[in-house]
Formats: C-alpha cells, structure tokens, sequence
C-alpha cells in the first residue's frame, strides 16, 4: 500500500512530515518498496514513531521523501527454546510488549529490554535502546543475525562473521538499509528479588560503586526536591513467586493510575502554579513506589513501569567513573532553575547501568556506563532552556553520549565522541552510496555531507 501525501507525526508530537508512506506486508511488497523510494530520494524505516529524535523526518524541512513503515512485519519466525544460547527469530515490527509476552510462554527473557513496552523491536535495535545490568550491552547486543533490504533492493544477512559491517549496524541509525527481521538471543526466565527502597541523596550517590558490585541490576531515581532517592536494586534468586500476587498487581494498577493523572497535573502546575511543584515533587516517591522487598519473574520487573505518558526525555550515557559527578551536575543544575522560580524538572532523574557494546554508534560502546535521563510533563515551561543548559554540561565530559532515540539538542558537537564515527559513515556508503537511508539530520551532524 502506498499513500503519497501522508501526515506522519511521532508519538510525542513535537516532529511531524508529509511524506510518501509505503506500507508493505511482506518481504517481496518490501523490496519493491524500497527500489521505488529510493528512486525518488530520501527514505527512512518507521516503526511505531516513538523517537524524539529527528532520525525519521527525511528531509529537515519536514515535507518531502518517504517513509516505510514495518507495521505489519509483526510474526514470530522461529523459537529455539532448546538452543544454547536460546533464539527467538522476530520481524521487527513486533511491539516489544507482544514480544515479551512471547517469550514468557516459552519461559524465556528478552536481554536488556527497554521498559518502555509500546516501542517496536527494530527501532529500539537501530537507536541502542537498552535495559539495565552490566552484565548486559544495549538490546542490538543480543542480536545474532539480521535481514536487510539494501538500497538496491536485495535482501543481504548480516552476522557476526561480517565483522566490522555488523558492528556498524547493529546501532545502525536507519543508514545502512531496513532490516525487518533479527535473531534474537534469549535467556531461560529467572526470578529476581527485588528491593525498593528510599535513601539519603548522599548516600546513594557517594556509594554507586558498592551498590554496582552487590546488585546485578540497578535503578536510581530522584524526584526532585527530595532528600532522598528510590534505589531499585534487584538480584536473581531461585525464591519462588509468591502463591497471591494480587496485592502487587493491585499495587501496579493504582500506580499506572497515578502517574498518568500526574502527567495531566504536573505541567498545568508548572503553568500556571509553579510554586507548588517543589510541594507536589517531595509527595511523588510515596505516589510512585512501596518500600519493600519482593520475587518477580524477571520480564515483570524489567517491564514493571507500565504507564508512559507522553513527556519529554533527554538521555546521556557516561563512562561509570563519572557517575556520581553527572548525577551531582544534573541536581546541582536542577536546583539552580528552582532558584529562579521555575521548574522545568517535574518528573524524574533516572539512571540505569549498561554494560559494553561491540556497537559502533552506542553509548557504550567503549566500555560499561551510566545512563541518566530527564524526563519531564509535556507542556511544562522552560524544558528547552533546561535541556540545552543539560546539554552543554554533559557535552564538558568528553566521554557523553546521548540516546539516539531521546531528545536531541546541539547534534553538530556529537560526532566526535564517537571513535568509529568515520569508519561508520564509510560502511554505511559502502552499502548505500547515494546515501538514500541518510535523512538530512544524519546527513548534516554524522555524516558531514551537508553544509
């Protein structure tokens, strides 16, 4: 199917396009798709338009080009439950939330999933998107092989045995052509025991190293104006599930409530009373969480923020060396809006802890980091000026890098900080030499080709 004057718009809403959309339903509608829009311009992949990134829009003037969207590339292809390692065979298309599922019923766990369920497995791939653990990389990490329809129309499969092309692609940006389908290796399901707890500010952050060296994974959240933070720390225990989860679903259902009427609330009373946001911010962690402990099924943990209500996010990767510091820096600067009566911080400081990627193009690629975002109600005043003041702080420490699929400010001082930045852009065009998947804000900040 194809619409030639789409009105595409992403999940946030702060990017739209009128576009050509192509809406393939199989692999031979897919080549002819990609052979006819590539021979018009500028053509990118879509998933399920999550991105606050400019990674979809093809042209920086936002009409123009064409979109292909996977949608319907949504079938399992093959579960080996029995393999060592076990596999899961997916088209990209699939939500991760449908894919999760099915790996339960298999009694298998995604590695390093995102919590956000409703993104689709080839845009969480292409942008590094990632769960918690060091023992984990990004999500592309667990990816065994890829299908790709190149710009010429053929179907290629990539492998580790490519070499440097599959490390260039993992974290591929949507440049090297649409991969619609990837092995996936798995984990047999485990449980974990969770702790949920609320500590001193200072305590936490002085002590990340020791909670890193006792917890497989991590979670820190600070809501701010609160003294203390909200450590999730979670270990693998062969402890059985309790016999009446239904307290903790109750528990989840009230808190899903919660946070979706807070995101109505909270940018309304950054407008129009925004001295009452310090007040609100210091209640939220008894809103949001439970001090406790408790079993899970690993998937439920990793998926156990269920509500996501529209908001903008800014994420930054740092090397763990530098953790304490950024958290410090991204408090300290916080506060300082606050001093001026505004508070462009309503939602939460968050971290996770990534282990290495062998992805080129990933936050960390070079060794294990610290992710910490922003996340704030959508419509809440003096996020940009918040965001580029984030920006230019984290840009001090050479080693930052953001999440690809966040927000995205000052895109021409990134491609630096990325060692195989130039031999990304050479396979790449090594594969699509009239850089046709290239869209213009790639174009202009990675690649360098438009002035």
């Amino acid at each position: 199917m194809f619409t030639p004057a789409h009105d595409w718009k992403n999940w946030m809403g702060n990017l739209e396009a009128r576009v050509g959309l192509y809406e393939p339903r199989n692999e031979l509608e897919l080549q002819r798709a990609v052979v006819h829009a590539t021979a018009s311009g500028k053509v990118r992949a879509v998933g399920g338009s999550n991105a606050w990134s400019q990674l979809v829009p093809p042209k920086h003037a936002h009409h123009g080009g064409s979109i292909i969207s996977l949608q319907h590339f949504d079938n399992i292809r093959h579960i080996d439950a029995a393999s060592t390692p076990p596999t899961m065979t997916v088209q990209a298309g699939w939500p991760i939330k449908r894919l999760v599922k099915v790996s339960e019923k298999h009694d298998l766990t995604l590695i390093s999933p995102t919590i956000f369920e409703q993104i689709r497995l080839g845009g969480a791939l292409a942008v590094g998107a990632h769960g918690t653990g060091l023992g984990w990389g990004t999500m592309a990490d667990a990816v065994e092989s890829m299908r790709v329809v190149t710009a010429d129309g053929s179907i290629q499969q990539w492998t580790a045995a490519d070499g440097d092309l599959f490390d260039a692609a993992l974290v591929g940006l949507g440049c090297f052509g649409v991969v619609f389908e990837v092995k996936l290796r798995c984990e047999k399901a485990f449980h974990v025991h969770v702790e949920d707890r609320l500590i001193p500010r200072e305590e936490v952050l002085s002590g990340i190293d020791d909670l890193l060296a006792t917890y497989e994974f991590l979670e820190l959240y600070w809501f701010p104006f609160n003294d203390t933070m909200w450590v999730k720390a979670i270990s693998r225990t062969t402890q059985p599930l309790p016999k009446n989860p239904w307290k903790q679903d109750l528990h989840d259902a009230f808190n899903e409530t919660l946070t979706i009427l807070g995101a109505k609330v909270l940018p309304w009373m950054s407008t129009y009373a925004p001295g009452l946001t310090p007040a609100f911010m210091k209640m939220a962690p008894f809103f949001e969480m439970t001090e406790g402990t408790r079993i899970e099924t690993s998937s439920d943990e990793f998926h156990y923020q269920r509500a996501y209500p529209r908001c903008w996010d800014m994420s930054w990767g740092v090397p763990l060396a530098d953790a304490e510091q950024a958290w410090r820096d991204t408090i300290g600067l916080v506060e300082a809006f606050a001093s001026r009566k505004q508070y462009p911080v309503n939602f939460c400081v968050h971290s996770r802890f990534v282990g290495k990627s062998r992805a080129w193009m990933a936050a960390s690629y070079e060794g294990p980091i610290c992710d910490i975002e922003v996340a704030t109600g959508k419509g809440t005043p003096n996020t940009d000026p918040f965001f580029q003041a984030w920006t230019d702080q984290m840009l001090l420490n050479p080693h930052a890098r953001p999440h690809w699929g966040k927000y995205i400010l000052s895109p021409e001082r990134l491609r630096a900080r990325y060692a195989r930045a130039g031999d990304f852009v050479a396979l790449a065009r090594s594969k699509d030499p009239a850089g046709v998947f290239t869209n213009e804000f790639l174009g202009r900040h990675i690649f360098q080709e438009i002035p």
